[in-house]
């Protein structure tokens, strides 16, 4: 329990409202960016792909990060034991890193085209 964490109530909800709808335009989003550059064959580009490969590690943090971290932002507390504690810590730092990696790569890309 993290003592002087605890938010009032419309803190919470606005937590809650705020977190849910991050969330739902994050997946909307990078999921239409994977399904237009999938499906769109004149997108299969080195740059495109790699912009793909971005959208892929924001759905991955999405689904298994901020979730988790809204709950214990509204908890205070982790609830969901030491095994998720780890996994959803893992994910973070490797989606992160993906990302930075990923812009340098088109970067590089763009740089030399």
């Amino acid at each position: 329990k993290y003592e002087g964490e605890s938010q009032s109530r419309t803190v919470k909800v606005l937590l809650i409202v705020a977190y849910s709808v991050i969330i739902c335009i994050s997946l909307f989003g990078n999921i239409l960016v994977c399904h237009v550059v999938i499906k769109n064959k004149r997108m299969h580009s080195a740059t495109s792909l790699f912009i793909v490969n971005l959208a892929v590690a924001d759905v991955m943090i999405t689904i298994l990060n901020t979730p988790f971290t809204l709950v214990r932002f509204v908890s205070s507390t982790w609830v969901f034991g030491k095994l998720m504690c780890h996994i959803s810590r893992f994910v973070q730092y490797c989606s992160v890193h993906v990302s930075v990696l990923t812009l340098a790569a088109i970067a590089l890309d763009r740089h030399q085209v």
